[in-house]
């Protein structure tokens, strides 16, 4: 994931956010029990640092609207910054990485039908995989 804020914000600046440096800082995020959520909170936790939760959302164009508005900074997933939508933010890695893992599984013992092949072709194709059980 890598941290989403407004292009004047201080830490847009930097080509790598060191983790320590967003203590305290205010952030748009989502709900407890998102998985993303929790990725963030985990890393915050272990670093032993705390950071503000400005505004919950539930919809991934309303935090990056708040986002550019500079209601606060966010964690986005690399499938969420598409098109012209992070247009106007500076996106930014930080280290250590916050990591949010999904999982595609498919049943072992008998074939999938043609729309999951489908499916299953598109997710590999736009997020290849790092550990394909094929």
């Amino acid at each position: 994931m890598v941290l989403a804020c407004p292009r004047d914000h201080p830490l847009a600046v930097r080509p790598v956010v060191p983790i320590a440096e967003l203590d305290g800082e205010r952030f748009v995020d989502f709900p407890v029990g998102w998985g993303n959520r929790a990725s963030v909170d985990r890393v915050f936790l272990q670093a032993g640092l705390r950071r503000e939760i400005a505004v919950e959302v539930t919809d991934i164009p309303a935090a990056i609207g708040l986002v550019r508005a500079g209601f606060g900074c966010a964690f986005l997933g690399d499938s969420m910054l598409h098109g012209s939508a992070t247009e106007h933010l500076a996106l930014r890695r930080v280290q250590p990485e916050p990591r949010f893992e999904v999982s595609l599984i498919t049943p072992g013992r008998r074939r999938v039908s043609a729309a999951a092949r489908a499916f299953i072709d598109l997710v590999l194709a736009t997020h290849p995989a790092t550990d394909p059980a094929n």
